[in-house]
């Protein structure tokens, strides 16, 4: 009675197995088919796919029609076999577009400065929020005569 739930899930996983093996087959080959497209020759009609074509223009893959580097292939094929989705450029651009500080579209030591300078002005402004808020205490804290008795001892000096 204690191994019927194991045997069940066993079962179905086995099932599984078996019903996903069309589907992974089709997969991969779609995915050769993708690299078959492009592997060893290059036609004018490729050319202008890799370098301009609807779907390097709908990913903003190329800024330029009469190139495609080696980095906008990857992405092109990556994206036309299935194995990186039109949301997960824009999740990554995103990110890279968070550490852009410079917004020259690279990553350079000039983003780093200005990351460590964005990091320092945070410290000291917490560092300050911090003093101020101690001192709102300290005057919130202290009596009333000492504290009149501290500036009438700074208006005679």
């Amino acid at each position: 009675a204690c191994y019927a739930p194991l045997a069940v899930c066993a079962f179905a996983r086995a099932v599984g197995a078996v019903a996903l093996r069309p589907l992974d087959r089709a997969r991969r080959r779609a995915q050769r088919a993708v690299l078959e497209r492009y592997r060893g020759r290059l036609t004018p009609r490729t050319f202008d796919e890799v370098c301009s074509g609807p779907l390097v223009q709908k990913l903003g893959l190329s800024d330029n029609d009469a190139t495609c580097t080696r980095d906008q292939f990857t992405l092109l094929t990556l994206v036309m076999q299935g194995k990186v989705s039109e949301r997960d450029l824009d999740e990554c651009r995103a990110a890279f577009a968070a550490l852009d500080a410079t917004r020259s579209g690279r990553l350079t030591t000039e983003d780093l400065e200005a990351w460590q300078q964005a990091r320092q002005l945070r410290v000291e402004s917490f560092l300050y929020r911090r003093r101020v808020r101690k001192l709102v205490r300290w005057a919130s804290s202290a009596p009333l005569e000492w504290l009149q008795s501290g500036l009438a001892s700074r208006r005679e000096g």
